[in-house]
């Protein structure tokens, strides 16, 4: 879902919680906005016609994933902001 030259890809940490298959990252707000609006769009049309190759191979990867281990996979965005 990132571009291929590794130096365009955003920073993105992450943290699994005990007990649980949550998966936690962080990242940039540009990236999760970013994120958001694809997939807001394609919920809106129902298809990925529009994105671009890689992103289209992502998404069809995860959805293949999910299916064949018959998972359901939720995407929850919680922003947080620090203040000093």
């Amino acid at each position: 879902m990132y571009p291929d030259d590794k130096r365009d890809r955003p920073n993105i940490s992450y943290k699994i919680e005990e007990g649980s298959v949550k998966l936690t990252l962080k990242t940039s707000i540009q990236y999760i906005i970013s994120f958001n609006a694809i997939i807001g769009q394609v919920t809106q049309v129902q298809n990925i016609d529009f994105l671009d190759l890689g992103m289209a191979k992502a998404l069809e990867n995860i959805q293949d994933i999910a299916t064949k281990r018959n998972y359901v996979l939720a995407l929850k965005l919680h922003l947080t902001t620090l203040m000093r």
